[in-house]
């Protein structure tokens, strides 16, 4: 099975070399590294014609865009052009962990299955760990694989990887269920992209092991919070909606599963968008006019308490519908660890109180 490891660039001279070390130093042989360079202005084509160069054994690829596009058009660039039966994405200014891309590739062999998640650890700009996300290893098959997996291990335990990178998925499954980006917006390509794989996996799997370094940049695009960003947040909302409205058109509310419910509010609420903007340094007013345009999209699609599911969720949907929704998700996140040890309290004497706190579920 031959892999493709495409990475996104632009105008990253110095951490291209550090992405393109890490990648190079991978220990799977059948590899295509696929180079998608966003228009750069600076020297970063230069530099990945260099790595290229010195390592004349590697299968190696630059594709260039005659104007910047933005993320989106280069990761959809990325599974146009790959030539693998299945594709990896990276960020310039990120790495992997050595030996990864063989732990993707062997399980995605044991498992055949449609993508295959790595765990992660972020890292600040000179290697130092800032935390680590490992997720329990499962290979899990059936119409709702990822859904499956949400409920049994992710679900009010920890955030879950909305993010494209970190993850091998087949080539021709990502083809064949029109998996690209959505590009009429040139961020947050991450969110609907993701939730369509949910929505579309019917055989996922999970490595525990570390596989990729999140580099946290405060340079990076991730970090930009412009009046253009934010409306591309709120078409992010909107898009996962109707991914979800098509959805529900071949399936009854009732078959619905718990994770695809967990994971639509995630994205759109929890950590997707709301948390995004709301810590960001960007003006009240534009704070204020973006949670009343997701309050409103959540009014449109008549989504209620009932389909909001996990915990972390009913308490962002119920800051959302508040008469001061803004004043309270500060609040909220600023005092998330002491919150979260309280949820956490609550569960480890449910066994001795019983049900006493079920009338309380929604707030807590």
């Amino acid at each position: 099975m031959r892999i493709t490891i495409a990475i996104s660039c632009y105008n990253q001279e110095v951490d291209i070399r550090k992405c393109l070390e890490s990648v190079m130093a991978q220990d799977y042989d059948d590899v295509e590294i696929l180079v998608v360079d966003d228009h750069s202005t600076d020297n970063s084509r230069e530099v990945v014609k260099e790595i290229f160069a010195s390592h004349p054994d590697k299968n190696t690829r630059l594709v260039v865009h005659d104007i910047n596009k933005g993320l989106s058009f280069v990761r959809n660039t990325c599974i146009q052009e790959a030539s693998g039966d299945a594709i990896i994405f990276i960020d310039g200014d990120d790495t992997m962990v050595e030996k990864a891309l063989g732990l993707f590739g062997r399980k995605m062999n044991e498992t055949n299955a449609d993508v295959v998640c790595g765990s992660f650890r972020m890292v600040d700009e000179q290697g130092g760990i800032i935390r680590e996300q490992k997720y329990p290893a499962a290979d899990i098959k059936g119409e709702y694989a990822f859904s499956t997996y949400i409920e049994q291990y992710i679900k009010d335990k920890q955030w879950f990887p909305i993010t494209m990178w970190n993850k091998l998925y087949r080539l021709d499954w990502l083809r064949n269920n029109n998996i690209f980006c959505d590009t009429n917006f040139k961020f947050s390509e991450d969110k609907i992209f993701s939730f369509n794989v949910v929505l579309h996996s019917k055989k996922m799997a999970t490595i525990s092991d570390l596989t990729y370094n999140w580099t946290q940049m405060p340079t990076s695009i991730s970090h930009k919070k412009t009046p253009d960003r934010l409306n591309d947040l709120r078409m992010s909302v909107e898009g996962v909606f109707k991914a979800f409205d098509d959805f529900k058109r071949s399936h009854s509310d009732e078959s619905i599963p718990q994770g695809v419910l967990y994971i639509l509010n995630f994205v759109c609420l929890t950590i997707g968008t709301i948390k995004y903007v709301l810590m960001s340094d960007i003006s009240k007013t534009q704070k204020k006019r973006f949670i009343i345009e997701v309050k409103n999209i959540y009014k449109e699609y008549h989504i209620n308490r009932h389909q909001v599911v996990g915990v972390y969720n009913k308490m962002s949907y119920l800051i959302l519908m508040s008469p001061f929704p803004c004043r309270l998700f500060l609040l909220y996140y600023k005092h998330l660890n002491l919150i979260v040890q309280i949820v956490n309290y609550k569960r480890s004497y449910r066994k001795i109180l019983g049900d006493f706190f079920d009338e309380f579920e929604i707030f807590l």
